[in-house]
């Protein structure tokens, strides 16, 4: 470790920290290239996750909060609304150099940017709890048959918390994370401002093997009960007779699969890639290949991701019903979706 700073002294090469700032980085224009790219992708992002939540305002009347909790869908949108304004106002303090004079408030606007991601997924997360009791109610509806007990001992097996329980846990583990990302975040900004090297390179760490383990546990919840909702979608879609309500769960069934695939892969990699960051993020900054690596595959991934998502969902909800489901003229056209995760539905405001 010191032959390593002892030849980025002689060398005369500075950190190139693209994270907070890209000036002293001896390529810069490739991350303001970078960078450029990643604002133009969040702008798109923006305008179609706003489109969406108007869309689905206007056509089915969907709510974002419905007393105490975000409603999974609409609450995923809105938050990725939030991140996508925050990384936009970032981005441009970043590349304007604004506040240049003032550390600690870009590291605010640092954190600003980088949570609402959690909460997005933490959102839609908390929705397959409301989902597969739904969903588990609607197979056995159609089906009209008791539960055997060799069904009643899996269903004993597998812990499905309450609603309230769930807004719990949802609550706590935002307050939780945001706390413990945010205080080491800005004991790092202040240690940077009074030069402490050795505080700065205790507490960023710990900001971004935080965000990993936030990841790790969203992504284990996430893969075991989104398995589990899309064997119940995909037994509802077999048992049905009803080709109106095949193609809706069909719709539903495309829509989780989007959300578990495409939100699994990212943070397998986010949780790789943040730990490999914060363990050894100074050899990182010191290489300018495998800087540029970093800087793309963490700039560019997750807005790609958002990106895939919302388009799919653009295509879900606006176009492919027009092509695919009943005409105008018919009345089960006017039915509200069952593809929404809409838990402000089927929970009381006493259970929530």
């Amino acid at each position: 470790m010191n032959g390593l700073n002892d030849t980025m002294i002689t060398t005369d090469i500075t950190e190139c920290r693209w994270e907070i700032k890209i000036e002293g980085c001896k390529d810069a224009s490739f991350f303001r290239i970078i960078i450029g790219i990643t604002l133009t992708l969040h702008i798109i992002v923006f305008i179609i996750s706003t489109s969406l939540l108007l869309y689905r305002k206007i056509r089915c009347n969907s709510v974002i909060w419905n007393g105490q909790c975000f409603t999974a869908l609409d609450g995923f949108l809105f938050w990725a609304d939030i991140w996508c304004i925050g990384r936009i106002i970032f981005i441009i303090d970043e590349l304007g150099n604004f506040t240049k004079g003032s550390i600690i408030f870009r590291y605010i606007l640092f954190e600003i940017m980088a949570f609402p991601p959690i909460i997005a997924v933490a959102t839609y997360t908390s929705g397959l709890f409301y989902a597969i009791p739904r969903i588990n109610f609607n197979r056995h509806s159609i089906t009209q048959e008791p539960t055997t007990p060799k069904q009643d001992f899996i269903k004993n097996q597998i812990y499905l918390p309450r609603p309230h329980v769930v807004s719990h846990f949802y609550w706590i583990f935002i307050i939780f994370f945001f706390i413990m990302t945010f205080v080491p975040l800005i004991i790092a900004a202040i240690a940077e401002q009074n030069n402490n090297d050795k505080l700065k390179d205790i507490f960023w760490p710990i900001h971004f093997l935080t965000y990993a383990i936030s990841f790790g546990l969203l992504t284990i919840v996430l893969t075991y009960y989104g398995r589990m909702l899309v064997r119940l979608t995909e037994k509802s879609v077999s048992l049905s007779n009803d080709e109106f309500e095949k193609q809706k769960y069909r719709i539903f069934l495309y829509k989780i699969r989007l959300f578990n695939v495409t939100l699994s892969f990212v943070f397998i990699l986010y949780i790789l890639g943040l730990t490999i960051f914060a363990l050894w993020r100074k050899q990182i900054y010191s290489y300018e290949m495998i800087n540029k690596i970093f800087a793309f595959m963490i700039e560019i991934m997750s807005v790609v991701a958002a990106l895939t998502i919302v388009c799919a969902l653009f295509y879900n909800e606006i176009i492919a019903p027009i092509i695919t489901l009943a005409g105008p003229n018919d009345e089960k056209n006017n039915d509200p979706p069952i593809s929404d995760f809409d838990d402000s539905i089927i929970i009381s405001e006493q259970e929530c």
